[in-house]
């Protein structure tokens, strides 16, 4: 639940926006929260909604069409706005039934160009990865708590050759694309 994905959209909103780009941020799945929607508004996204403006207080028990009717009515939109990315938060974990849906169902993944997951831990961290893994998702990116221990930091940069032959102690994660990059637009929240 609190495993920083707000945070994540909101400085990945603003660091696109920086980078140039007009930029939706959006919720597609939760509920309600307008905690959620001024992080967004602050973060300089051009457009700003969530599932309450698909006529939805919670996503909670709705039926996968209903959400997914939400997500595209969002996304429309979006366009509508003039922008150009759209950084949506899924609400929820990967094991909370809509998530679950929406994850599995290729209708989303023909419509992501990146994913990043926010995770409270390394162990929800390694599951995510695995859960996603069964679906035919890659993270491009992970964030949240597991990014303030020093252990995670290290494994995580170590090259896949040298976790697998120090295995013992720690799960170790693959990140695909820059951490180098990744730790700039989220420094603060990584150690040095």
């Amino acid at each position: 639940m609190n495993s920083g994905k707000t945070l994540a959209t909101a400085q990945l909103t603003l660091s696109l926006r920086r980078a140039g780009y007009r930029v939706a941020a959006l919720k597609g799945t939760g509920t309600g929260a307008f905690g959620d929607y001024n992080e967004y508004a602050d973060a300089g996204a051009h457009w700003v909604a969530d599932f309450t403006d698909a006529r939805m207080l919670t996503t909670y028990r709705e039926p996968l069409a209903r959400v997914k009717d939400g997500i595209k009515r969002l996304l429309s939109h979006a366009a509508v706005q003039g922008c150009q990315i759209a950084v949506m938060e899924i609400a929820d974990g990967l094991f909370q039934r809509e998530t679950g849906q929406l994850v599995a169902d290729p209708w989303l993944r023909q419509r992501m160009s990146g994913l990043v997951v926010a995770c409270g831990d390394a162990v929800a961290a390694a599951g995510g990865v695995a859960q996603l893994a069964r679906h035919g998702l890659r993270p491009d990116a992970l964030t949240g708590m597991p990014g303030r221990s020093r252990l995670f930091a290290t494994a995580a940069a170590m090259p896949a050759s040298a976790a697998a032959r120090r295995r013992a102690g720690y799960v170790s994660l693959r990140f695909v694309g820059d951490m180098m990059a990744f730790r700039n637009w989220m420094g603060w929240a990584c150690p040095s």
